[in-house]
């Protein structure tokens, strides 16, 4: 099984090195990278350094969130599509975790609906009060189905339309992200620094995290 893994991006050279090595890590074989870069300089350079194969998209003008995955997933070439945001670390094993799933499950996507959040200097826990819920960065699915359903032009929480017309079909399974993941929380990331500055997650030692993580991000 072929998967695409899309990576909108936008003014975060410095944050996108430890995504793309997470990227190279990954033991499914049969992948590839998209990257939609809006920035206001491009990062090819970058991306084609370190990942000489990716599929690399340059706009001129800044593009709504929405519209940028739904070109991501355009130019996938895959039949299965996973998120790969530039501010995540995954554990070499996620794409495996997360395909291995999918198919097994029969359904048309999944996801983490509970994941750990790192500030730089404290780690998080968000907890989904629901099980029948993906985090968007977490998501996983069927081309076929994004092709039905297709991001909303929004520029925050269009990934949670697919993840709820998933959920109403039936077509939605997911499990705690466990160390597969962790979200670096950052000021670019308004909703994740907003509800980490509220107290509104608690807070978890730094030992429930993966040494992996810490590597790639020292």
């Amino acid at each position: 099984m072929f998967v695409s893994c899309i990576m909108p991006t936008y003014n975060r050279q410095h944050l996108i090195p430890v995504a793309l090595k997470c990227y190279l890590s990954q033991d499914w074989p049969d992948k590839e990278l998209v990257v939609v870069d809006d920035g206001s300089y491009s990062v090819e350079d970058l991306v084609k350094q370190l990942v000489p194969g990716a599929v690399y998209i340059y706009l001129a003008k800044k593009q709504i969130l929405g519209t940028k995955r739904n070109l991501a997933c355009e130019a996938a070439g895959g039949d299965v599509i996973c998120h790969f945001d530039d501010d995540d670390w995954s554990a070499a094993g996620r794409l495996r975790d997360q395909v291995t799933r999918l198919l097994q499950s029969g359904k048309q996507m999944t996801g983490y609906h509970s994941i750990t959040y790192w500030n730089g200097i404290k780690a998080y826990r968000y907890v989904s009060g629901v099980p029948q819920y993906a985090v968007g960065t977490t998501m996983c699915y069927q081309k076929n189905f994004w092709d039905k359903h297709r991001f909303p032009p929004k520029n925050y929480a269009e990934d949670n339309a697919l993840v709820y017309k998933a959920r109403d079909e039936g077509q939605l399974i997911t499990v705690d992200a466990g160390q597969m993941m962790v979200v670096r929380s950052h000021a670019s990331c308004t909703s994740c620094a907003e509800r980490l500055r509220q107290n509104a997650w608690p807070e978890v030692p730094q030992e429930s995290l993966p040494r992996e993580f810490f590597d790639a991000v020292a």
